[in-house]
């Protein structure tokens, strides 16, 4: 394999950490899957979720307790779930399940949160065909703006290839309208749906061999479908909008590859980016949330559950919980706060759990960047990468950063601990360089050989350098090849 130089244009900031995280299992008694959160106005986390494919229920939180878990409806043995989604709609729990009933079809099911452990539910009437209303694949629901209350998208399945359709309740359904529009092409198999400030919808879905589409419908008529992805084995998509009504999405790509990231802007879409590695067919792919210019993904990854946040010098990701095979069905909600919430389940245990941040993880840049971010750019880099044996790290800084640096080193509160350490993908320290400030102003290189602080042979993977200088870091990723 040819070397390459993985060259980072980084930015001199305070290590971007989270803070921890606050996990519960709420409902033991429940698999976990088709776990949906939203957060209503008072940033309380309601949650859905089905077990054994035929029972919904619905927990949510107030003033650290838990109530529930409430039944959305009883439904006989005929009939099995197959996708759910929340909204807060008017401060008002909403959910739209996909429903396969074996003996006469398949169709959607509309509930409305009343109050208490009350749910009134309702079969959205049939626009389509006779045989069901909706497919089992995928459904989601987004608020409206204004008047309307909700949107909704869902496959209908009749035996052929499913198509995905869109509808809006304001006081009554409106007809459903196709948004795949190629005949006898498998469409929407996983799919997500947005509403901008107009309320506009904007959609995600996969499109059978072509990858990640986008559509989105303005001024009452839809535009044309847009390539996001070209991967060949996409599995789930996730989207979001920003106050500028421009698209963000993130989706597994190629079945157990990458979880990546790419949006629209007034530019077009810009360059696809990676967040992670991907946790594959099945695992519900990753959720991802805009707050202003901010953008977070919760996404699973190798049994475990990642949270991510796109800063100027790239995507950071950090573990949520690592206990166990965690993290499928992973979905994000931001509260006004700014606190992250994620409703994900627990394979291990066969259960629920939630993860919400013990600090706000809005406004993390804008407090840690400074106002002169443009005069702390350094560079840093590892050669050769991948490499077998040896790989030296170096760093130079520039004039900006080295003036904030240095005037950091001289704060007796702050001080100027160096090093340069190196991680594994779940977050473990394997090695540490201390560093002398005196080396600063000047540029500096460490070379490593592959081992651990032990000295030990490590075995070949994706492990993570990380520069410290203080408050301040930078960091990459390396690949050895054994």
């Amino acid at each position: 394999m040819r070397n390459r130089i993985l060259v980072l244009i980084a930015i001199l900031i305070p290590f971007l950490s989270f803070g921890d995280w606050d996990i519960e299992a709420p409902c033991v008694d429940t698999s976990g899957k088709g776990a949906s959160i939203a957060v209503s106005g008072d940033n309380d986390p309601h949650i859905l979720y089905f077990v054994d494919d035929d029972h919904f229920y619905h927990i949510h939180k107030s003033d650290s307790l838990w109530y529930g878990p409430y039944p959305i409806a009883n439904v006989n043995y005929f009939t099995f779930c197959r996708m759910l989604d929340v909204a807060m709609v008017r401060d008002t729990a909403n959910a739209i399940m996909s429903m396969e009933y074996t003996a006469t079809g398949d169709y959607l099911l509309w509930g409305k949160h009343l109050g208490g452990g009350i749910w009134s539910t309702q079969e959205i009437p049939n626009t389509l065909a006779p045989s069901g209303a909706g497919g089992y694949l995928n459904v989601s629901i987004s608020p409206g703006v204004g008047s309307s209350l909700f949107h909704i998208i869902y496959v209908y399945y009749d035996y052929g290839s499913p198509v995905l359709y869109y509808r809006k309740f304001d006081s009554t359904w409106t007809n459903a309208e196709e948004v795949s529009d190629i005949p006898n092409v498998s469409a929407g198999w996983q799919n997500d749906i947005a509403v901008d400030a107009n309320d506009d919808p904007h959609v995600a879905f996969v499109y059978s061999d072509e990858g990640i589409k986008y559509r989105r419908k303005t001024n009452g008529v839809w535009e044309p479908i847009e390539l996001v992805s070209t991967s060949t084995d996409p599995t789930f998509a996730s989207i979001a909008v920003d106050d500028s009504d421009y698209p963000h999405v993130a989706y597994d790509k190629d079945d157990f590859g990458a979880v990546c990231y790419r949006a629209k802007t007034v530019g077009g879409w810009q360059p696809e980016e990676t967040i992670g590695a991907g946790g594959g067919w099945n695992t519900y792919g990753a959720s991802i949330n805009v707050s202003g210019e901010e953008k977070f993904v919760a996404y699973y990854t190798e049994g475990d559950l990642k949270f991510a946040m796109r800063t100027a010098s790239g995507w950071v990701s950090e573990d949520v919980d690592t206990l166990g095979d965690v993290g499928t069905y992973a979905s994000l909600a931001i509260d006004d706060e700014g606190y992250a919430h994620i409703a994900y389940r627990d394979a291990t245990n066969e259960c629920l759990k939630y993860a919400k941040s013990t600090e706000p993880v809005v406004g993390i840049i804008e407090q840690n960047l400074g106002s002169d971010v443009e005069s702390r750019a350094f560079t840093l880099h590892a050669y050769p990468n991948p490499f077998s044996q040896l790989t030296t790290v170096s760093f130079s800084i520039g004039h900006g950063a080295e003036r904030s640096v240095l005037e950091r080193r001289e704060s007796a509160s702050l001080g100027l601990d160096m090093a340069l350490k190196i991680y594994d993908t779940t977050g473990r320290l394997i090695k540490s360089f201390p560093l002398s400030s005196s080396y600063l102003p000047n540029s500096m290189s460490v070379v490593w050989d592959g081992t651990d602080q032990s000295n030990r042979r490590l075995g070949s993977g994706v492990y993570f350098y990380k520069f410290e200088a203080g408050d301040y870091c930078a960091s990459g990723e390396l690949l050895l090849i054994r």
